[in-house]
């Protein structure tokens, strides 16, 4: 297993996770496990991703309304997804006192192609937009870069300053 890969150019910070499993559920939406080691323990979260995601860019421009409401949820795997919120914390230079949280984290998902995909066989870009209502951890925007041929995942956060709202929303 790899270690968690951190990423900071000096305002963000991304983190990169092997995919260790991948299946489809019965509605055809793909639950992955992503895995690192963080500190010599295993840090990690279980991915559900809707395969009713589309093409969101056209022209250049992020279309909105191409958005997946609840495209992408983030689950637990029990203490993995605790030591995964101590990893964020650590790299994203917060402090994380909560385990993972036992609900869904449930974000809006827009796909950062223009062209039709096959997240199995090609390396996919998706925008996630957490909490976008503002309604319980106030909005966090991460990428998620999914390559699943070369079992790859990486977290790579979209502005610094939604580190906080990110772990809250993981914790509560």
């Amino acid at each position: 297993m790899i270690e968690i890969n951190h990423l900071n150019d000096g305002n963000f910070s991304d983190l990169s996770f092997e995919i260790t499993e991948i299946k489809k559920d019965f509605l055809g939406d793909y639950e992955i496990l992503a895995a690192a080691m963080f500190n010599k323990e295993k840090a990690g979260f279980k991915l559900i991703i809707k395969s009713k995601l589309k093409p969101g860019i056209s022209e250049g421009k992020i279309l909105s309304d191409k958005a997946v409401k609840g495209g992408v949820q983030i689950k637990s795997t029990g203490k993995e997804s605790d030591h995964f919120v101590q990893a964020a914390a650590h790299f994203f230079q917060q402090i994380a006192v909560k385990p993972f949280t036992i609900k869904s984290v449930v974000a809006d998902a827009i796909a950062l192609t223009g062209k039709d995909f096959d997240i199995t066989k090609e390396k996919v870009s998706l925008l996630l937009k957490f909490d976008p209502e503002n309604k319980k951890s106030g909005l966090s925007e991460f990428f998620l870069d999914l390559d699943i041929p070369g079992k790859m995942l990486h977290l790579k956060e979209k502005d610094h300053q939604w580190r906080a709202n990110f772990l809250k929303l993981l914790t509560t």
